[in-house]
């Protein structure tokens, strides 16, 4: 069984890895005010959408054109920080996503290599474990990789298939 062609060769060393865990560190010593949210919080919150975003700046410029309408209590300066920052935060998801995409591929690429790699390891094996026990032993636990059980039992609530005899009890 020939191999598919190798998806990514590389490696990290330890100094690779802590540089970037530390330069991560230091992204985030940049960033202090980000939160992390609870899923069932942001559910109760309404949040801009992408459809929301001229209606939040169309609302800004009318806090900044006609503040004599707004009530005294509303922190439009606040307000205008807030788009500022969602603006600036967006450029750099941007880029952050763009790694994370990057990040996600490296590690797929590299499993579908694994996973190739292992296969072809099995095929050997099991030809090498008719004549070594030892070798046999270790198949047989990495076959477990391929026994499936049945996927799902039948649903009792479905109707029958007219095509299927049906089954005596």
């Amino acid at each position: 069984m020939a191999r598919a062609k190798n998806l990514i060769s590389a490696a990290l060393t330890a100094e690779n890895i802590t540089k970037t865990k530390t330069h991560i560190g230091e992204i985030e010593t940049e960033l202090p005010f980000l939160i992390a949210l609870p899923a069932e919080e942001k559910r109760r919150m309404n949040a801009m959408g992408q459809i929301s975003v001229e209606y939040v700046n169309l609302a800004l410029t009318g806090a900044e054109s006609f503040p004599q309408y707004l009530l005294p209590s509303f922190k439009k300066d606040e307000f205008k920080k807030d788009v500022t920052l969602i603006r600036d935060l967006q450029g750099i998801r941007t880029s952050v996503a763009s790694l994370l995409e990057k990040l996600d591929d490296t590690i797929y690429g590299a499993s579908v290599d694994a996973m190739q790699a292992a296969n072809e390891v099995y095929d050997y094996l099991k030809t090498a474990g008719e004549k070594d026990a030892a070798v046999k032993a270790l198949v047989s636990e990495m076959r477990k990789r391929y026994d499936h059980k049945d996927k799902k039992p039948a649903d009792p609530n479905k109707p029958a298939d007219p095509k299927k005899p049906a089954d005596p009890q």
